[in-house]
């Protein structure tokens, strides 16, 4: 007999809580200190998340709360879900999207993230010149594969945004004056990223009008404001894909998945729609 994922079946390969959480990768102990340390250190640092930080999210902001970290997603050629909820005020869009906005980052924590696709193309996003780069993802030969880290580890996606913020909360976290500085820098790039939104709109309403039409960045806006929490969006968008994952205030609990990404990534669907027989034996 074949398991489907269905009924019994479903239930045969079923894992318990505890034996999931013993098969959680954890990232190694010394590697994480050392991340905190660059962490608190650091005057300008951001935080860049892949897709499967979708299911970590509660970690996540934890995490940039305690930092007061922007946080942006990964590029569309690996975005499969918005990991982190695009209404928070800490969330700038996609890394490298706006260049203005990380240029003068000097510390970039990226998690379940590639450094950088190597067949991207010569307007892929990099890292500022001179940041300190911590760098995190399930699969350890990511790691350094193309950039050296002056931090590396390896861990499951939830693992280690749990244990770096179980980390910062050991170190004692941010000293009053270094989070007043944070917080302040947060707020400006917050106001520059809607202020890029608001002209990138602006023109796109204007282009349409010249032919009577609705820009797809205003139906974008106006989509995401009556949609509701869990709705799953299927972004077929390909070459407008950006329009839509900038403009679209996405609900707060949501699943979003970009064709881009698909293609590279295999299934298209995010991880809450795919049905699963059970573990896979390593």
């Amino acid at each position: 007999m074949v398991a489907d994922g269905s009924g019994d079946d479903a239930r045969a390969f079923a894992v318990s809580p505890g034996a999931a959480q013993a098969l959680t990768r954890h990232p190694d102990p010394s590697a994480v200190s050392a991340a905190v340390a660059l962490l608190l250190s650091a005057r300008r640092p951001v935080l860049v998340l892949g897709s499967d930080a979708v299911e970590a999210i509660p970690a996540a902001r934890a995490l940039a709360e305690a930092l007061e970290l922007p946080v942006f997603a990964s590029d569309r050629t690996q975005l499969r879900e918005l990991p982190y909820p695009v209404r928070d005020t800490r969330y700038l869009g996609q890394y490298g999207d706006d260049a203005a906005l990380i240029a003068d980052a000097d510390c970039v924590l990226a998690i379940g993230v590639r450094l950088f696709f190597p067949f991207s193309s010569a307007s892929t996003p990099q890292l500022p010149a001179g940041a300190k780069v911590i760098h995190a993802h399930p699969e350890p030969q990511h790691v350094g594969w193309s950039i050296a880290p002056d931090v590396g580890m390896s861990g499951d996606t939830g693992a280690v945004l749990a244990d770096l913020g179980a980390a910062v909360r050991a170190a004692g976290g941010l000293a009053p004056q270094p989070r007043a500085e944070r917080i302040g820098r947060l707020t400006e790039l917050r106001a520059r990223y809607a202020a890029s939104l608001e002209r990138d709109r602006t023109r796109a309403d204007e282009a349409a009008a010249a032919t009577n039409r609705i820009s797809l960045a205003r139906v974008s806006d106006e989509i995401g404001k009556v949609l509701p929490n869990g709705v799953i969006v299927f972004d077929e968008a390909v070459s407008s894909s950006r329009i839509l994952l900038r403009q679209c205030p996405f609900p707060t609990t949501r699943a979003c998945t970009a064709r881009s990404a698909a293609r590279s990534a295999g299934d298209s669907r995010p991880r809450s729609a795919r049905r699963s027989p059970g573990p896979i034996a390593p």
